[in-house]
């Protein structure tokens, strides 16, 4: 079958691209090739910051946890007195302070008291168990305290108030030799980093019976992830009474990363 020769004037097609057509294409493929690169870059880091919100939240749950297995397993004994008489003291201490305690650790709540959780038991199971917090870098750390009936610093003579200073817990948690990466130093009784307040509320609130424990204690914790500690530096510490009203008045990149756990423990007046 014969073909129809061209119109005059016009060349033979050779059925390619131009060198401008290709450039463009290239280009073309470029930009898209960067933009599908920066929405999964996006996506990329957006699953790991979920993943780093979920497992410290889990942490955070855990710690709560061990929290509220102590609690409940507090007792208010009896020790002697220099009259050979037995009496009660301030055996469940809510942020010790005033002239005995120093307030570097009670800020902005701890919680001190007597339970059947020591883990060595040659002299009983009684231990001195509390947690508190340490600044450490830009925000603080939970710690918890356990001082085991065997153990030098182990009293039941003495009001617990009396006993919490920074001498006294720097002996029996002290500080660690290593880093986990982020540049501070842990504590011995570390349970939870990068707490930006520690909330103990008892009630009733004018609870002052020493032969009874409180009805309910609520504690609430407010922390962000290692990540976010790292990038704020400095973080004032959480005040006032409410851990929701604390983490409004954060900044809005910090409040978005806020998190907030909270527990309750009833006594029914054991």
């Amino acid at each position: 079958m014969e073909q129809n020769p061209p119109p005059p004037g016009r060349k033979p097609s050779a059925h390619g691209f131009t060198l401008i057509e290709v450039l463009v294409a290239v280009s073309i493929l470029a930009f898209m090739t960067g933009i599908l690169a920066s929405i999964a870059g996006q996506a990329s880091n957006l699953w790991i910051r979920n993943e780093s919100q979920s497992q410290i939240r889990e942490r955070a749950r855990t710690t709560l946890d061990l929290i509220s297995h102590d609690l409940k397993q507090a007792v208010v004994p009896l020790s002697a007195s220099t009259t050979g008489n037995y009496q009660f003291g301030p055996k469940f201490c809510l942020n010790p302070g005033g002239g005995e305690g120093d307030a570097t650790y009670n800020y902005p709540n701890s919680l001190f008291w007597y339970a059947p959780v020591a883990t060595d038991t040659t002299m009983g199971d009684l231990a001195m168990v509390g947690y508190y917090l340490r600044p450490n870098g830009g925000t603080y750390d939970l710690c918890r305290l356990l001082i085991n009936p065997s153990d030098t610093s182990y009293t039941l003579d003495s009001s617990l108030d009396s006993l919490l200073t920074s001498a006294f817990l720097d002996s029996n948690a002290p500080a660690g030799s290593t880093t986990d990466g982020d540049g501070n130093t842990d504590y011995k009784g570390l349970v939870f980093k990068n707490v930006l307040g520690f909330w103990i509320t008892v009630y009733p609130g004018n609870h002052t019976d020493p032969y009874k424990l409180p009805e309910r204690v609520d504690i609430a914790m407010v922390f962000v992830d290692d990540q976010t500690a790292i990038k704020a530096g400095t973080i004032s510490p959480g005040t006032g009474t409410d851990p929701q009203q604390y983490i409004d008045s954060l900044p809005p990149a910090l409040k978005a990363v806020a998190n907030i756990a909270t527990t309750s423990v009833n006594f029914m007046n054991r």
